[in-house]
């Protein structure tokens, strides 16, 4: 197996484990939001503002996940990117780029 195939491998397993786990923990999240719902709609010594601060921390925390969820993604897009990129044509001429910008630093 090529390098290069063992990395595409790696990437595609870190995604689908990134995936896995953030869709494990949403489920976690919204069943412990349903639990903490039911137990505030049915304590009547929970002052109404509290129950709305939980509504909008909630809120915030949700949005917040997006948010995540949507930067590891473009995250993953410009790891994939950057590997379809690679070449090792592509790796020789940024190698002598490297030197040549370096030699001209130098002198």
């Amino acid at each position: 197996m090529e390098l290069r195939d063992m990395y595409k491998q790696m990437l595609e397993v870190n995604k689908r484990i990134f995936d896995s786990s953030f869709s494990a923990m949403l489920i976690w999240q919204d069943q412990t939001e349903s639990m903490v719902n039911t137990v505030m709609e049915q304590a009547n010594w929970i002052p109404e503002d509290s129950k709305k601060a939980f509504g909008s921390w909630v809120k915030t925390y949700k949005q917040t996940l997006e948010d995540f969820h949507q930067a590891v993604g473009e995250g993953f897009k410009k790891v994939e990117e950057a590997y379809n990129e690679f070449s090792p044509e592509g790796m020789e001429q940024g190698e002598s780029g490297r030197k040549s910008k370096s030699k001209g630093k130098s002198e």
